[in-house]
């Protein structure tokens, strides 16, 4: 990808590679699951920190006790801590206080990535499937087989 000309490597697979390569070529990129500015200091930018320990603390306390039940699947949050992020580096302060901002107001409820109006990429303008301040679901986001208006890609079959 570097080689083609992307110059922001964003990552899902739990490992500094990615980063490491980025920064052998000179550019940018995200880490994933944790902190990795030590294997790429120059070219992380943030990245997720994830912290399962309190759910899986959580969880084994109540087997521990006999009041464990299942509840389906979970997705933690970053308002309940299960998700952070590295600092903020390689980019203006500027950059990094809207960044800042946007990860405050998804903590705190009043930010949602995914809210109306939102339409697929079917004919001219795409069918609307969120109305206007209308937020997805979690399932929606969980079963979306769909692309965005404005994607060029077909979503495959």
């Amino acid at each position: 990808m570097i080689d083609n000309g992307c110059d922001i490597v964003a990552q899902h697979t739990d490992s500094p590679a990615p980063l490491i390569t980025a920064e052998k070529a000179g550019v940018l990129g995200f880490g994933q699951a944790s902190d990795q500015t030590a294997f790429a200091p120059k070219a992380q930018l943030t990245g997720t920190i994830d912290n399962w320990s309190p759910y899986y603390i959580d969880r084994v306390q109540a087997v521990m006790d006999g009041t464990w039940e299942g509840h389906g699947t979970y997705f933690g949050d970053i308002s309940e801590g299960a998700v952070g992020y590295a600092p903020f580096a390689n980019m203006p302060v500027s950059v990094a206080k809207i960044a800042r901002d946007y990860l405050n107001r998804i903590s705190d409820g009043s930010y949602h990535a995914f809210t109306g109006p939102l339409r697929d990429q079917e004919g001219e303008y795409g069918n609307l499937k969120l109305k206007t301040g209308e937020i997805a679901s979690r399932m929606m986001l969980d079963t979306m087989d769909w692309y965005v208006h404005g994607i060029t890609a077909k979503y495959p079959d």
